[in-house]
């Protein structure tokens, strides 16, 4: 009985990671996690499902719930790298972009400026700008996931606006018009 019981949770995680692996493994980008650590990170995330899916009630949604696990998991994992003496970064590495494709150049000059502008913002604040702007997550929601006041997180989220503006008025005056 406790094998067909573990196997149906095996596949429901694998169920769940088709359909939301791909946000999970966003949410850990935009987190400050570095790309080669995301595998290790997503899997880290999958394996807490797995051991927790059981008491997921289905109070917020499942995207809600995964988001919370994933924070908890890039938080840890923040922590670890400073035991380790690692050097964490916010900078992404650059990208080669064909320069006769301006589209395609100007596109990834902002989702930059963007990625730089997210980068810049404390942890606390860029958990919610992310959740909140790009990832589209109700505060309501982000509030209960995170165990928070929903005022609080509206607050760091008109925090996270406000420096995220001011990230782009520095860098328009900075290297003027481009």
């Amino acid at each position: 009985m406790e094998q067909r019981e573990s196997d149906e949770r095996s596949e429901r995680v694998a169920s769940i990671f088709r359909e939301h692996g791909r946000y999970v493994w966003r949410s850990l980008v935009y987190l400050g996690i570095p790309e080669r650590d995301v595998p290790d990170l997503v899997q880290d995330v999958f394996v807490v499902v797995h051991r927790k899916l059981d008491g997921f009630d289905g109070r917020s949604s499942m995207r809600t719930w995964l988001h919370g696990i994933a924070a908890r998991v890039a938080l840890a994992d923040r922590r670890r790298a400073r035991t380790r003496l690692e050097e964490v970064t916010d900078e992404p590495p650059a990208r080669q972009v064909d320069a006769h494709q301006e589209g395609d150049v100007e596109r990834a000059r902002q989702r930059a400026d963007l990625k730089q502008a997210i980068a810049a913002l404390p942890l606390d604040l860029r958990l919610v700008f992310v959740q909140v702007e790009i990832e589209a997550v109700p505060v309501k929601a982000l509030a209960e996931s995170l165990e928070l006041p929903a005022k609080t997180v509206y607050s760091r989220l008109y925090k996270a606006r406000d420096e995220v503006r001011r990230h782009f008025k520095r860098a328009r005056l900075a290297g003027g018009a481009r």
